[in-house]
């Protein structure tokens, strides 16, 4: 029985869906990719005036998700309750009679597993589609990397000649994609792009690197200190300048973005140390990444806590091991959350001979940090959402506790209820 109304109801938002993108002539700009989506999403809204272009706030980019993000709806507070669900089917049909608030809309197209990217495609297909980077996360639905980029790709093979497609070139799984797609393609890069970087550095605030457009060469300033999310911020650079906009103008509102919370942010710790705080998410790549930044970020003592990654399936073991090995070599002190990472990541410390602690939970990771931070210290953070929530340990080594909810990830009620006792 509930199979069934799962089905009635993702009937009826697709079908909507699909009425009110064709009768409203609405433009979709979709964003798909193992990691970044949301950075790209979020750096669009602040490039681009509302004017031009809608950008939906919640995260929404699942089959239920979609659909809800272009009408401007929400998802019940009771998602079993057909009564509910029927009143927001209510909402949505009587916007289909009056004006569209926007006239093109970004859109993340998550997937979990194979088919979701056709699904999703199959009643908001998009005019522009950015594929930020494939790499390996939640193989628990896909088996092997080579599946998710086969997956990703569905995103620009339905495109048509009168689109484009804006691709990662640096990505191994993501530059075949040209070659697969009707679309006009625009690329970017560290070589043979039409946008190239180079020359990163870090500084106070974040990082600094080069680009090269169309023969001329400019200065980059970005607030975060996260060179693995150079590909969500390049991809949100050239659509604007699809748009139309001044690439300078463009340059000067990287340097003013507002960065999302969790993702690589660069916070003011208790003691004088710094956080790059990077808790909202972890997968073995980005978690890698980050690690990278760690070491090379000016500072006097390395410190990384590393929470459990989810949703790995046959790769947990190895993908823990091995970036359990990185950070015994980044860090000089790794402290690990959760019983996944304990059981496969702090082993792997300690046959590096790292200093290395493990907690059960965020919290109890956060009391011990606390009593140990120096100044001159940097402390990074990430780790998998579910079960693990890093941001919680944050709290604890923040300058001002009492900014944590301005500052970090899932603050409000009903994660701090979700959380529990974790």
């Amino acid at each position: 029985m509930a199979g069934m109304i799962k089905k009635l109801i993702l009937w009826k938002l697709r079908l909507l869906s699909r009425a009110y993108l064709r009768f409203k002539n609405i433009e979709i700009i979709a964003i798909t990719g193992s990691a970044g989506k949301t950075t790209a999403k979020v750096t669009l809204r602040q490039l681009l005036p509302s004017s031009e272009i809608y950008v939906p706030t919640e995260a929404y980019n699942t089959e239920f998700g979609v659909p809800l993000a272009i009408f401007r709806e929400k998802v019940p507070n009771n998602p079993r309750n057909l009564i509910a669900w029927f009143t927001v089917f209510i909402k949505m049909l009587g916007k289909l009679f009056i004006p569209a608030p926007y006239h093109k809309i970004v859109l993340e197209f998550g997937a979990d597993k194979p088919g979701d990217i056709d699904y999703l495609t199959s009643f908001a297909k998009p005019h522009i589609s950015i594929v930020t980077t494939v790499l390996p996360a939640h193989l628990a639905g896909f088996y092997s990397v080579e599946v998710i980029a086969a997956e990703k790709a569905r995103l620009v093979t339905c495109l048509e000649s009168s689109d484009f497609a804006i691709l990662n070139f640096e990505n191994k799984y993501v530059k075949p994609m040209a070659a697969m797609t009707k679309a006009r393609v625009k690329s970017f890069g560290r070589e043979g792009a039409d946008l190239v970087y180079d020359n990163v550095k870090f500084n106070d605030h974040g990082m600094v690197f080069d680009i090269s457009w169309k023969g001329d060469k400019y200065h980059v300033n970005i607030p975060v200190a996260a060179p693995q999310l150079i590909p969500s911020y390049l991809s949100a650079l050239l659509v604007g300048l699809l748009m139309g906009h001044d690439i300078q103008s463009l340059i000067g509102k990287l340097a003013k973005l507002t960065p999302e919370r969790g993702r690589m942010n660069v916070i003011l710790g208790v003691n004088g140390s710094v956080i790059i705080d990077d808790s909202y998410n972890s997968n073995p790549e980005s978690a890698k990444a980050a690690l990278r930044v760690l070491a090379d970020y000016p500072g006097k003592r390395k410190i990384a806590v590393l929470g459990s990654m989810n949703e790995l399936g046959h790769y947990t073991e190895i993908a823990h091991r091995e970036v359990g090995e990185l950070a015994a070599k980044a860090a000089d002190e790794v402290i690990i959350i959760g019983d996944t990472a304990g059981k496969y990541m702090y082993p792997a410390v300690r046959k590096k001979k790292a200093p290395v602690k493990a907690f059960a939970t965020a919290r109890l990771a956060g009391e011990y940090l606390v009593s140990m931070v120096r100044p001159g210290d940097v402390i990074l953070f990430k780790g998998s959402q579910n079960g693990v929530f890093a941001e919680e340990a944050v709290k604890y080594v923040l300058a001002n506790s009492d900014n944590a909810s301005e500052l970090l990830v899932r603050q409000g009620p009903m994660w701090q209820n979700k959380k529990g006792k974790l």
